[in-house]
């Protein structure tokens, strides 16, 4: 992980217009997620406190002494005035809290130790100067060009006026003393190279983009939120006047772009008569919009910190991928009479017309009176059913073994799904108030209407394509062209491969009597009211059958196959192939605890109260 990041948020601060002590942080990250996290008079101090190999949006709030990390903990540390030094002073990987006492150079690092080094109007630094894999307190002195690294070294580089940045400019995992000269663009790195990069305004945010070990020279326009990376890219993400803070968000070993600065709330969409409902369907695409390289997200409220051990929850993120607004389908609420879809009808009649593919099982209950849909749960594409939970008060997404990282708010609903076709599920969300959908790393677009439940299924391609199941009119409508009607108000929507032709049919579950429908296919009674569905392919067929699952009791029943006892009251149903063989497993997710017992395989913890899981 980029170790600049403890320097790089003191230099950011300059860069920041003086807001009110109220006004809201923005952070973007590029490619993966947008949240307010604190205010923009914290100092934003990134690191990976963890040791998990992923940075953390960290801040801390000098008024107060108070750091908060996001998702992880907040606590009372330092106090009003002192400078945050985070950096790994052990060595063990992981950043500890450290605080400087600009009054007269006392460094406390938290748990571990306290020194004095440097003095008034000294620029605390850290970095490993040593190759020893520990960070090392440095200052600089910038009214002489003075340099000090505790306990090694101290020389004259630089002047006055300039920036300091050291770091691991050739990969030796040793760091460089180097500097920034602003008012000449001129960057000077001891022993290895004088170049002029950037101008004056820039900020100077060298760090490891392309994950090869090494720093790249590299500069932000805050004026222009223009991105410069030498040699590598040109780039233009964020806000005029945000600040970088670039740094290993998603543990991939490259830094990532990210910036930092005031939130300025942005409308959301208006409804237009393209996104109205209307008494008459159509397939044709309602809303489109031109790319933008610095999308607006619609975050919500931050928690300001209180001294405090305890960990609690922290700001509501929202989504923001890069890719721009795709054209999309907007359903109208009433089908015609005589529903049809623009793609062939199966043969066998049914309550309603036909559709498709997939590998969706809805999870009951989240809101809106049904259960929102799984299309895909393997993230890695070995042909497994991967553990995972979404945690919406963060935005945190939590896949076991593999990866952890933010995307989503706290009104989300988790819709992942293979939307690429490349055998390995993306995390996705849907956001239903102003069915804003977006797919990680991939696309972001507006297809249904505020209320919508997502149903994402492989209904007629390779890949998985969004969906929405209007419950009041039991109205499907697919952003690829296209609707049906199947269904009515209070039934749960369970798409599935009900024929095993390799296609996705929707389906319905109502809870009141237990009947579940599959459009073009077939209508059976299985469950009751107090009933979540649990559809899978349990025989390894290629089709799926309709299962219940009765919480009350720990009862599953799987239509014409078999009845077994797993889980209790409380429990969520999240049935998948988890070990490979082509057949789904039944599973519970007990979300007091987050166990998981996956029957005659495993029982492990991962997750907690509150998250969703994400499986499949």
């Amino acid at each position: 992980m980029n170790r600049l990041a403890a320097a790089l948020f003191g230099l950011a601060a300059l860069f920041l217009p003086a807001p009110g002590h109220s006004e809201e942080a923005r952070w973007e990250v590029r490619a993966q997620t947008s949240f307010l996290f604190g205010l923009v008079s914290d100092l934003a101090v990134p690191r990976d406190y963890t040791g998990d190999g992923y940075a953390d949006p960290a801040f801390f709030r000098e008024t107060q002494g108070c750091w908060e990390v996001r998702g992880i903990t907040r606590f009372a540390f330092g106090g009003a005035g002192d400078e945050p030094v985070p950096a790994d002073y052990d060595g063990d990987g992981a950043a500890e809290a450290a605080v400087r006492v600009r009054l007269n150079g006392l460094w406390i690092v938290r748990s571990v130790t306290r020194f004095s080094f440097g003095g008034a109007g000294d620029r605390a630094l850290t970095a490993d100067f040593n190759g020893d894999g520990a960070e090392d307190a440095a200052f600089f002195r910038e009214s002489k060009g003075f340099w000090a690294v505790r306990n090694l070294t101290a020389l004259y580089f630089g002047a006055a006026g300039d920036r300091p940045l050291p770091a691991d400019y050739d990969g030796d995992r040793t760091a460089e003393i180097a500097i920034f000269r602003p008012s000449e663009g001129l960057w000077k790195v001891q022993g290895l190279t004088n170049v002029k990069f950037g101008r004056d305004g820039d900020q100077a945010v060298p760090a490891d983009y392309n994950g090869d070990g090494r720093a790249e020279i590299a500069v932000f326009r805050p004026a222009a939120a223009l991105w410069s990376v030498q040699e590598l890219t040109r780039a233009a993400f964020g806000t005029a006047g945000d600040a970088g803070v670039p740094a290993d968000y998603d543990g991939d070993g490259a830094d990532d772009l990210a910036s930092w600065g005031p939130y300025a709330p942005t409308p959301s969409p208006s409804p237009t008569p393209s996104r109205t409902p209307t008494a008459t369907p159509t397939a044709e695409p309602t809303k489109t919009a031109s790319p933008s390289p610095t999308p607006s997200p619609t975050p919500t409220s931050t928690p300001s910190p209180s001294p405090s051990a305890t960990p609690s929850p922290t700001a509501t993120p929202t989504p923001s991928p890069t890719p721009s607004r795709t054209p999309s389908p907007t359903p109208s609420p009433k089908p015609s009479p005589t529903p049809s879809r623009t793609r062939p009808p199966k043969n066998t009649p049914s309550p309603a017309p036909s559709a498709a593919r997939s590998t969706p099982t809805p999870v009951a209950t989240p809101s809106a009176g049904g259960g929102y849909v799984v299309a895909e749960g393997d993230y890695d594409g070995d042909g497994t059913a991967d553990i995972g939970v979404f945690r919406a008060r963060a935005g945190l997404w939590s896949i076991r073994s593999l990866t952890r990282f933010w995307f989503g708010a706290s009104a989300d609903q988790p819709a992942p799904g293979d939307y690429d076709g490349d055998g390995t599920a993306e995390a996705a969300v849907y956001r239903p108030a102003d069915a804003l959908w977006s797919v990680r790393a991939f696309t972001r677009f507006w297809f249904g209407s505020p209320g919508d439940l997502p149903v994402p299924a492989v209904y007629g391609g390779a890949a998985a394509e969004a969906a929405v199941f209007r419950d009041s009119y039991g109205l499907w409508a697919f952003a690829g062209g296209g609707r049906t009607s199947c269904g009515g108000p209070g039934d749960r929507p369970v798409p599935g491969d009900y024929d095993g032709d390799g296609r996705d049919e929707p389906a319905v579950f109502r809870p009141a009597d237990g009947l579940w429908a599959a459009a073009g296919l077939t209508r059976f009674r299985l469950g009751g009211p107090s009933d979540q569905p649990a559809p899978g392919d349990y025989s390894g067929d290629a089709t799926w059958e309709g299962a219940a699952f009765r919480p009350s009791s720990g009862l599953w029943s799987v239509r014409s196959f078999t009845r077994l006892s797993l889980g209790a009251a409380g429990d969520r149903p999240v049935p998948a192939d988890y070990d490979g063989d082509g057949r789904d497993e039944p599973g519970i997710f007990r979300e007091a605890s987050g166990l998981w017992t996956v029957h005659t395989l495993t029982r492990i913890h991962f997750g907690s109260a509150g998250d969703l899981p994400v499986t499949r």
